[in-house]
């Protein structure tokens, strides 16, 4: 729930998860003023963020070409990778995990 404060021109000054005095209006996610406000505020940062998303998604679609073609195993990650890439190849897919942890341990 982001609480914003405006200037005279209500153009939104300051961000603050948190309600204050300073920051006492209550405003949705969604909002377009929000949003414009917090792409003025990163000082051009989205675009790094939005650089290093697509970046990832690379990394995982390589990785899923190397265990598809049995280059490398699933099970020869870390766990804690291998937790991270099974959720994040569900959430891709649009599913649940549909497995437990206790499963995953075992792979």
């Amino acid at each position: 729930m982001p609480y914003i404060k405006r200037d005279n021109q209500q153009k939104i000054i300051a961000i603050s998860l948190i309600k204050s005095a300073e920051c006492s209006e209550w405003v949705n996610e969604t909002n377009e003023a929000l949003i414009v406000a917090l792409a003025e505020l990163s000082d051009g940062k989205i675009d790094s963020v939005k650089s290093d998303l697509a970046m990832v998604r690379v990394i995982e679609d390589l990785i899923d070409i190397l265990v598809a073609k049995s280059i490398i195993s699933l099970n020869e990650f870390p766990q804690p990778v291998q937790l991270k890439l099974l959720k994040r190849d569900s959430m891709r897919k649009g599913e649940g995990l549909g497995i437990g942890i206790d499963e995953l341990i075992h792979l």
